[in-house]
């Protein structure tokens, strides 16, 4: 039994680490297969969503998460909470919470105003607020504020880029299943300049069961982490699953990946 739980608690030390950095991935991987669950939007349609995911990270329950969002003609508004759960909830309690809303210009074009993430450990709590300001972002502020470090970016530099959650709205509301593997996204987190790319399908079955579809992704690291992490990888492959229905709409059924830790998975409730 002691054996079990120095295991767990060297897990959990190695998991802390992992999810500090990934934490915004996490939130736009999950909206990404939750946005993915409703139909394709025209100009004109309006949405609502409200989801539960559980996560899976070498085989133990890690993370439960919440989000409702909502779209219309030309606004949007994300609000998503992230947290352990588990065995690895009793020796690290994480939460995050996020939200992201600005405008919507057009069937697939989105426009962030603002970005926030609120993250809360038993060690620390921290508080950080992006403002958009056309297609870049124009301030990031934190409280406590973050550490000065020799290799982070410019936030006003970074042109083009979306938020995680905004991100993950423009990437799935506007295409149908034609496009469906075929995609890719500027990010920024209010610390790290990252890239999304859906490149490829994987695989495709029509059988008695139905239409599924498999897309091949890649996470990017591009700039604002550590140069010994950028050294060590950069880019990360996960995988979406696909339901496509009846009316041609395309519901994520899985999103899964490799890590040091084994396959993480998450899946809608």
């Amino acid at each position: 039994m002691r054996k079990t739980v120095l295991l767990v608690q060297e897990f959990t030390a190695s998991l802390r680490h992992w999810l500090g950095p990934a934490r915004s991935l996490l939130v736009g991987l999950l909206c990404f297969g939750a946005i993915a669950f409703s139909a394709p939007v025209s100009s004109s349609n309006k949405m609502d969503l409200a989801l539960k995911y559980d996560f899976y990270l070498g085989g133990l329950s890690v993370g439960e998460a919440e989000l409702e969002a909502r779209v219309d003609q030309e606004h949007y508004k994300v609000m998503s909470k992230l947290r352990t759960s588990g065995v690895v909830g009793w020796f690290y309690d994480m939460e995050v919470i996020t939200s992201a809303d600005g405008s919507r210009l057009g069937v697939d074009e989105f426009l962030p105003a603002v970005f926030e993430l609120k993250s809360r450990t038993k060690e620390k709590h921290q508080d950080v607020t992006v403002a958009f300001s056309g297609s870049a972002p124009s301030s990031v502020q934190a409280d406590p504020p973050f550490r000065k470090k020799s290799y982070e970016i410019d936030p006003t530099k970074q042109i083009g880029t979306l938020d995680p959650v905004s991100a993950a709205i423009a990437a799935f509301l506007p295409k149908g299943v034609e496009d469906i593997c075929n995609r890719s996204l500027k990010i920024f987190d209010g610390r790290r300049r990252y890239d999304v790319d859906f490149v490829s399908i994987r695989d495709e079955v029509r059988d008695k069961d139905g239409h599924r579809i498999e897309c091949n992704g890649v996470f990017r690291r591009v700039a604002g982490y550590r140069p010994k992490t950028m050294r060590k990888r950069t880019e990360f492959d996960f995988y979406i699953r696909f339901e496509v229905q009846q009316d041609g709409s395309a519901h994520a059924s899985r999103i899964w990946g490799d890590t040091d830790f084994g396959t993480a998975i998450a899946v809608l409730r």
